[in-house]
């Protein structure tokens, strides 16, 4: 989402050039257009997603006929630059399910990150993929992050904003400024999600609702909100294994969610809007 490309940006421009995409189709346009070392690949996109995205790159390396329609333009000009090479692709996700490691690498990617984005981290495996230039398959640098765990999960009824920018600049090292845009974006990126989440529940739409989710939870891991997180994940986790199974054993849970951010998004009375 918008946050984490932000936050991404921030972080990365300190050292790198960067280009964002908000989807699959504007990543391959752009790697068309431009030329990269290396692509930090977002695994849930809209209109294409990472996976897709990852497995149509390797297929024209590999100089094979693909199995979908891109312009024309763009596809004769990525068989162009790609083919016989090989782009090194780093996922980023804020999944922390088991076998996602393995789904990641199994479509042609060459390593794994989980969200929030650590600056350090994010350099090391740049510097790795980036020297290795061939297909870089050693998974010992996989990053391992802690998973949610599967019990209930309680946030606390508030967060101090003090602390969340403290948690930003800690753990981004971006600058106050920085860490205040990044705030606010947040704020409004979780007023959007929890509108959706709403709008979801008052259809009964189980995908949407699940998409929201997942956006929301993406947010507030990179806000260091990490109970809440959780919290978002197992709702989302349940949704996503069984699109079809009711949600009423986690309406009491996304209720005490819905709850702490409505506190959280309150006017603060130290002045952030």
């Amino acid at each position: 989402n918008e946050v984490n490309r932000d936050v991404a940006s921030m972080i990365l421009e300190r050292d790198h050039v960067v280009t964002t995409a908000a989807n699959g189709i504007e990543a391959l346009v752009s790697i068309a257009f431009g030329r990269f070392d290396a692509v930090l690949m977002d695994v849930q996109m809209p209109l294409l997603d990472g996976l897709a995205t990852t497995t149509i790159i390797r297929t024209i390396e590999a100089g094979k006929p693909l199995s979908v329609n891109l312009p024309e333009q763009v596809a004769r000009i990525l068989q162009v630059k790609l083919e016989g090479g090989h782009l090194p692709i780093v996922a980023m996700t804020a999944h922390a399910m088991g076998g996602d490691e393995e789904i990641c690498l199994d479509s042609g990617m060459d390593a794994y990150l989980t969200k929030p984005f650590d600056p350090s981290r994010i350099n090391q495996m740049l510097a790795e993929v980036i020297r290795s230039g061939a297909a870089y398959t050693n998974r010992s640098l996989l990053q391992k992050n802690s998973k949610p765990t599967a019990e209930a999960a309680t946030p606390p009824a508030t967060a101090d904003r003090g602390e969340v920018l403290a948690y930003l600049r800690d753990h981004t090292g971006l600058s106050a400024a920085q860490s205040e845009a990044i705030l606010i974006a947040s704020l409004t990126s979780i007023t959007q999600q929890m509108t959706a989440v709403n709008q979801a529940l008052d259809a009964s739409d189980a995908d949407a609702l699940a998409a929201a989710l997942h956006t929301l939870k993406g947010t507030l891991l990179q806000c260091g909100l990490q109970p809440w997180a959780t919290l978002a994940e197992q709702i989302h986790a349940t949704l996503t294994l069984n699109p079809e199974a009711p949600v009423t054993d986690r309406l009491g849970q996304l209720d005490q969610l819905r709850t702490a951010l409505a506190t959280f998004l309150a006017p603060d009375e130290h002045g952030h809007d």
